[in-house]
């Protein structure tokens, strides 16, 4: 039998929303790079080219689902209904920044908890067993949610990756990973971090865990 996808379904304001999602996400980035080349901001963790993915993967999920990002993450909050003012009022490390009280540089640790996004953090793949333990949660009280979490490609060469999938594939959690893979673990490229550069396939070991129908 035909299965319609979401994608067939979707309305014409539905694709412009994405759109204007995108285009929000990198004009905040830009404006983030202009800040700090003037040294009125501390700190840019940049989102550019991760726009779309972002964007996709979290408008996929429900408001009731948590969303996990990594610190490059801004369009993922976005989505979530991060606003610009919210964005800026961190960046500039305001007091009405509901993210982190302007305690924090901008993008690298945070959460809001009105919105449901975990708290971000720059220690790399560390929040991947943490959005397993919430999705483990989940399963436990039954509420039906579901996790979103992303991170890069860097993030799959350290033991926290490999640790939260195989417990999630353990339990048939109901969370989804997610590799924003742009060929650089901050300034290190593949050929130099991995022997295989099939970064899809260093998840294949859990997969006989896991019940694919």
């Amino acid at each position: 039998m035909a299965t319609t996808t979401r994608a067939e379904t979707a309305t014409r304001e539905e694709y412009l929303q994405l759109h204007r999602w995108m285009c929000m996400a990198k004009a905040l980035d830009d404006r983030m790079h202009i800040l700090v080349k003037q040294g009125r901001a501390p700190f840019v963790g940049s989102s550019r080219g991760h726009e779309g993915i972002q964007v996709a993967s979290t408008a996929a999920i429900g408001p009731d689902d948590w969303l996990v990002p990594h610190y490059r993450g801004l369009a993922n909050s976005i989505v979530r209904g991060l606003t610009m003012k919210e964005w800026m009022l961190a960046v500039f490390a305001k007091a009405g920044d509901p993210l982190s009280g302007g305690r924090n540089i901008p993008g690298g640790c945070y959460s809001y908890r009105k919105l449901k996004i975990a708290p971000v953090s720059q220690v790399v793949a560390s929040w991947i067993p943490k959005a397993s333990g919430i999705a483990y949660a989940a399963r436990l009280s039954g509420d039906g949610t579901v996790t979103l979490c992303t991170f890069g490609d860097g993030a799959t060469s350290q033991g926290d990756f490999h640790e939260g999938v195989s417990f999630a594939a353990l339990h048939s959690l109901p969370v989804v990973f997610v590799c924003e893979n742009n060929g650089y673990a901050i300034s290190v490229p593949i050929r130099l971090q991995m022997a295989n550069p099939n970064i899809a396939e260093r998840a294949a070991g859990y997969l006989s865990l896991i019940h694919i129908s």
